[in-house]
């Protein structure tokens, strides 16, 4: 993600945070490090223009 981020190429945190976030509330498995880190990764990316929430 940083090299996408340092190149100008959309990030991909969907695939790499959003959906093992959502596999881990599925299973009921408490995620804090994702569920604070995905919202600056989304801030960062979109700031830039290469996340589109």
């Amino acid at each position: 993600m940083l090299q996408d981020c340092e190149r100008g190429r959309p990030m991909e945190i969907d695939a790499l945070l959003v959906a093992p976030l959502a596999m881990a509330r599925a299973a009921g498995v408490s995620t804090p490090t994702l569920d604070g880190l995905i919202p600056l990764a989304a801030q960062k990316a979109a700031a830039k223009g290469l996340y589109k929430p």
